[in-house]
């Protein structure tokens, strides 16, 4: 009795499973951090009736088990390790059908080694300061500003030479040639055809003031219809200032007094001021070649 009591303690003290000789522990050369590898208990050839192995007590050790396979006497656990260094592999209790007893394992120091293991003569470099890696990233962002910047101003300059060659172009049109293809581009519009007649008698009477305006060097658009009849009565016929007064009249009437006139009014209007813009035209080209004549007669004398 008093043997038993040795050898048990004699056991325990230096942490030797009574169950070790039912089974071996097979491990891998070697285990890497957060790699999945297999532990295999290799259990003796007359124990193949095994119906349950616990894992209960990997939950707070450094290893998950992901799956347990048994094959007649072995177990194939496999793991991952989630430590570097050497790193104790719990106990785990194997439950065999028919016995009373259960057979458990005994806590294995196992090593991690990391995923990446330098050689002693890599250079270890330090890790590049955030500070700088935003330096690079600032210098591309400015880098792309000045290049977008130069970009639109490329092109607002372009488009800037061209209108200033546009508008460089002298206007060769004669005051009559303008109001014409003025007259053509707001009958364009068709304004008439939208109820907007009030706008159509505005842009038609000053189309006609802007032609008088431009051929008498006289400020028509900013004239009265009165002052403007006055300020013409002695420069071009009677009978074109009545034609005059009466469109620039009925202009007044639905501009001011919201008069609508009838559509074959209107078009009748239109004809009107066409007529005479090529009167008054006609006026003064005949005024002028008389008055080219008399220079020239009184040059000769």
């Amino acid at each position: 009795m008093m043997f038993k009591i040795v050898l048990y303690s004699i056991l325990f003290f230096f942490n030797i499973d009574l169950n070790s000789q039912q089974f071996k522990i097979l491990k891998p050369k070697e285990i890497k951090f957060s790699t999945p590898f297999s532990l295999i208990i290799e259990l003796d050839n007359n124990i193949n009736n095994v119906t349950y192995v616990s894992t209960e007590t990997l939950k707070n050790s450094d290893y998950i088990c992901t799956s347990i396979k048994i094959k007649k006497n072995k177990i194939i656990a496999e793991l991952i390790a989630f430590n570097v260094g050497i790193s104790t592999f719990p106990s785990i209790t194997i439950n065999v059908e028919g016995s009373l007893r259960e057979i458990k394992t005994p806590p294995l120091p196992l090593e991690i080694k990391p995923l990446y293991n330098p050689k002693e003569t890599d250079e270890i470099k330090d890790i590049t300061p955030i500070v700088e890696f935003l330096w690079w990233i600032k210098a591309i962002i400015i880098a792309l500003v000045f290049i977008f910047t130069y970009i639109i101003i490329s092109i607002l300059t372009k488009n800037k030479k061209k209108e200033v060659t546009i508008m460089s172009q002298p206007d060769t049109r004669t005051p009559y040639e303008k109001a014409m293809d003025r007259i053509k581009e707001l009958i364009s519009k068709k304004l008439i055809e939208q109820d907007k007649i009030k706008e159509y008698y505005t842009e038609l009477s000053d189309i006609l003031r802007k032609y008088i305006e431009e051929e008498f060097f006289i400020p028509a658009t900013q004239m009265t219809t009165n002052e403007l009849i006055k300020r013409l009565k002695n420069d071009i016929k009677i009978e074109i200032i009545i034609l005059l007064r009466e469109f620039l009249e009925i202009s007044d009437l639905v501009k001011f007094a919201k008069y609508i006139p009838e559509i074959e009014k209107i078009n009748k209007n239109t004809i009107d001021v066409e007529n005479l813009i090529k009167t008054m035209n006609q006026h003064i080209v005949e005024k002028r070649k008389e008055e080219e004549k008399l220079k020239n007669e009184a040059i000769n004398k």
